[in-house]
């Protein structure tokens, strides 16, 4: 690269670095006020309250010296390779101020957090800048760019900040929020910039990267819980990362596309078109589109309705600069995706497609768009991705999904001039419309959940009386009124307890201990022994059927029957009368338990297949899933119905499918799921967002072309896996 070359990449750079640091510092001490002023607003200690005062004037005071001269600092030292390092970073000993000591830990623990969560970007530009200025030995700690200069740059500024160490820790706790914290993005762009300059322009971003040190911190602790906040930011991470991918993968294609041209062709002559043109060209394909939906271009095709275009607006060049380029093909490759996503209903894969323009508009303004977990466009974009997931006719019939998906699209389609605020208000409208549908949603889904739940906690609770009366009563041979009492009204009342107060209650195994006393009733032989136990035993017997038929809500009549001919078999026993006829009265077979009223209208739990016997594949995808998972189904007939996996029973393993509305759907033993999977009946939907999903796959196209082009791909397989 001649010096001059380089000397306009430097120019370029420092306005980039000046463009997006200067707003991330503002917001920093928005935030320090504000967090300033909070604090010592709701501090009960005068001094302390005093001093976080100060400190807040301090702040204000200094402001714009330490954004302007953080900025200036920075940027002026971008030829410089030099170590800077940040304070407490040395890994000799010396003795250090227990408040300098406090600080620097809090900044070096910042620089690490940082250097961690964009390590794929920090390593792709540490060998650009290495290439660059023909440092081989150039690491993170001397990258003109990276979080480990600025942080040393800021807290060397900040020295004049006559504040307390406490006000000191507020502001570097926020610049690794609001600074440090940003960086991603920027990072995405600097190497899009340095490839685009020709520095490394076929470096993947997912090149092996070498194994870096856990952040630091205080004390050692095993590493908590992740937060959402720390989940979003992994995923903005490995977007942004997808992205750069994407974008090196696309550079290296052209590269061998112009590599493998002949001279005629490579050598094409004109001027770029500039941006003016471009976006000119863009809105007179927008309006075509507005007013003749049916023409609306492909994802394949509209490159070239953009180009041509740009010739009747009198262009005399249909050249595009690199950068414009690699955008325009990315997001055709993007929404070439979209088109034909299977995890998209058929009927909104044309509509989301249309989409595409307004986004391609929109990165070509902001060109970090598609990095920026945050920006509206990419949210909405997913936001009606994940509505149209869940889609299916039968759910939505009288199509106000439907509808109002299509009418954020064609509003964003006809009414984009140029402004993101277009995405935002379609995002805040399509967010409250289904925020209304999710509440009604739940409550439905709650319903369904506990009707089941219901319905398997009795199932269970049936099985479990019967086999503690089966049990006994096949150990013994009680006459048949005994075997009826126990079977009937006396297996509702166990069922009861045992659904109110559990297996393990006082109250159930007393009621057990009934079925026990009246079983060995029947078998008393007269001896003296067994007469004096049966005649203490009497008021016992009698109040406790009482009690259970009164709990199960039997008649009063019905009671008093059953209480008399309770005592008519006590006689019996006792030998004061001869066997009423009544005793003999019921079923006698001890297999032919009916269990009471109603008993087999209910099947039983249903055994679940051995994990031995499902394909090792198929019991792992039953495995991974989990509630909240999204599945596709096929009828016979040829229906498809999606369905929602809302809850999976503890007890039998059947899984509840809801649609999007939460009305029930279905449900499915383990062993069934796993049978309409092989047969392709059932097909379990992608979990990431919509976006995720396309720079996946672009990715996964990209290194195939590379692969049968026989290049060689950098960086591992797996890096865009989910």
């Amino acid at each position: 690269m001649s010096s001059e070359a380089k000397q306009r990449l430097i120019r370029s750079l420092d306005g980039l670095l000046r463009a997006r640091l200067m707003p991330a510092l503002q917001a920093l001490f928005d935030a320090v006020d504000e967090n300033l002023f909070e604090m010592a607003e709701h501090s009960v200690n005068g001094r302390r309250q005093q001093l976080l005062f100060e400190g807040l004037h301090e702040c204000r005071r200094q402001r714009a010296r330490l954004q302007s001269e953080t900025v200036e600092r920075f940027v002026e030292r971008l030829t410089d390779t030099s170590r800077d390092p940040v304070p407490g970073n040395d890994d000799g000993l010396s003795l250090v101020p227990n408040d300098e000591l406090e600080e620097s830990v809090a900044v070096s623990a910042a620089v690490d957090r940082c250097e961690n969560a964009h390590a794929r970007a920090l390593h792709a530009l540490v060998q650009r800048f290495a290439s660059f200025f023909e440092d081989a030995g150039l690491d993170e700690s001397r990258l003109p760019v990276g979080p480990h200069r600025l942080a040393a740059t800021f807290v060397a500024t900040c020295r004049r900040l006559d504040v307390e160490t406490e006000v000191r820790l507020v502001v570097f706790k926020l610049f690794d929020q609001h600074v440090l914290g940003t960086l991603g993005s920027l990072y995405s762009e600097i190497n899009l910039q340095l490839a685009d300059a020709g520095v490394l322009p076929t470096l993947s971003a997912s090149s092996p990267i070498p194994e870096r040190r856990p952040p630091r911190t205080s004390e050692p602790a095993a590493p908590p819980a992740r937060t959402e906040r720390e989940v979003d930011e992994e995923l903005a991470a490995e977007t942004s990362r997808l992205v750069g991918l994407a974008l090196n993968l696309l550079a290296g294609r052209k590269q061998a596309q112009a590599d493998g041209a002949d001279a005629a062709s490579a050598g094409a002559s004109g001027e770029p078109l500039t941006a003016a043109t471009l976006l000119g060209a863009m809105t007179r394909v927008q309006r075509q589109i507005a007013n003749h939906p049916e023409t609306t271009p492909t994802a394949g095709t509209l490159k070239q309705h953009i180009l041509q275009e740009s010739e009747r607006l009198g262009a005399g060049s249909s050249q595009l600069r690199q950068q414009d380029e690699q955008t325009i093909d990315l997001l055709g490759l993007l929404f070439r995706y979209v088109e034909q996503d299977r995890n998209l209903p058929e009927p909104l894969q044309p509509t989301l497609a249309r989409m595409h323009l307004p986004m391609l508009q929109t990165a070509l303004s902001e060109p970090g768009m598609l990095g920026d977990q945050q920006h509206p466009a990419r949210l909405l974009l997913d936001e009606l991705g994940s509505a149209a997931q869940g889609w299916s006719a039968n759910a939505d019939p009288g199509e106000r999904m439907l509808s109002r998906i299509r009418s954020v699209v064609d509003t964003v389609v006809g009414k984009y001039e140029g402004d993101s605020g277009i995405f935002e208000r379609g995002l805040r409208e399509f967010r409250g419309f289904v925020e209304a549908t999710r509440r009604r949603a739940e409550l439905s889904e709650q319903r369904a959940v506990e009707a089941v739940q219901g319905r398997e906690r009795l199932q269970l609770a049936r099985s479990k009386v019967r086999q503690a009366l089966q049990s006994r009563l096949q150990t013994a041979a009680p006459v048949p009124w005994v075997r009826q009492v126990l079977n009937r009204p006396w297996a509702n009342y166990l069922v009861l307890l045992w659904l109110r107060q559990g297996e393990q209650s006082e109250a159930y195994a007393n009621a057990l201990g009934f079925v026990d006393a009246l079983i060995w009733c029947g078998q008393v032989d007269g001896e003296t022994e067994d007469t004096r136990r049966l005649r203490s035993q009497r008021a016992a017997l009698e109040s406790q059927l009482r009690q259970g038929l009164t709990t199960v809500a039997y008649h009063d009549s019905e009671i008093e029957d059953l209480l008399t001919e309770l005592n008519g078999l006590l006689a019996w026993r006792l030998g004061e009368i001869t066997a009423p006829d009544y005793l003999q009265r019921g079923v006698e077979s001890s297999d032919a338990a009916d269990f009471g009223p109603g008993a087999n209208a209910e099947p039983e739990l249903e055994d679940q297949p051995l994990p031995d016997d499902i394909p090792p594949a198929t019991l792992q995808r039953i495995r991974d899933l989990r509630p909240g998972a999204w599945i596709e189904f096929t009828g016979e007939n040829g229906e498809v119905e999606r369905a929602k996996l809302s809850w999976i029973s503890p007890i039998s393993g059947r899984c509840l499918f809801v649609n999007r509305t939460g009305l029930k759907v279905g449900e499915r033993r383990p062993i069934e799921l796993v049978e309409d999977l092989e047969k392709g009946l059932a097909r379990v939907l992608e979990a990431a967002s919509l976006l995720r999903r396309a720079l996946s796959a672009v990715v996964d196209d990209l290194r195939g072309d590379e692969q049968a082009d026989g290049r060689t791909p950098d960086g591992d397989a797996s890096a865009h896996g989910e």
